[in-house]
């Protein structure tokens, strides 16, 4: 079973780049490509759409896809794990193939996590977010937003944004992206 480093490093060397290059492409360290690559730590979502674009790949081709397309179930103990184990904020794929039109995660973000420390965008995407339980800041271009359980913003992709958990409890959130990258 391939995992995100094995197929890092497979797109890599196939596209004839050196480690140097990826990482001047991407603006991340060698460091951390290397260890991304020899499975010491996974990469945080950002990174791994940084990488996607710099190899011309889609964020889906890292990840094992389901040999039924046909599927619509997804057990919660199959779900792809997203996450940097320093980091206080996961994310978990729910949809049962990465194949389809839609992309739907679940983040849990702990008090004070998260999604990444500079607000990023990515062009032709739009997000709808829902809360479930607790209070997230949600930052999109200069604007900031509070978000309480069940509440729900929609943005185009092409703003720069981050979410953040300003409670003192774990929060979770369902986010859905059209058209997918992963």
């Amino acid at each position: 079973m391939d995992n995100i480093g094995t197929r890092l490093k497979k797109f890599r060397t196939h596209s004839k780049l050196s480690l140097k290059d990826l990482a001047e492409a991407t603006g991340l360290s060698i460091s951390a490509i290397s260890q991304f690559e020899k499975g010491l730590t996974q990469p945080s979502v950002n990174s791994l759409y940084r990488i996607a674009a710099a190899l011309d790949k889609e964020v889906t081709s890292f990840f094992e896809t389901q040999d039924n397309n046909k599927e619509v179930i997804l057990r919660s103990n199959k779900r792809k794990r997203l996450g940097v184990p320093s980091s206080k904020v996961t994310f978990e794929v729910l949809v049962p193939n990465l194949e389809g039109n839609i992309e739907m995660l679940l983040a849990e973000l702990e008090p004070g996590g998260e999604t990444a420390e500079e607000p990023a965008s990515h062009e032709g995407e739009e997000e709808c977010l829902i809360v479930i339980g607790g209070d997230i800041e949600v930052t999109i271009g200069e604007k900031k937003y509070i978000l309480h359980d069940k509440d729900s913003i929609y943005f185009n992709c092409s703003l720069p944004h981050k979410y953040k958990n300003i409670s003192d409890k774990k929060v979770i959130t369902i986010c859905c992206v059209y058209p997918p990258k992963f």
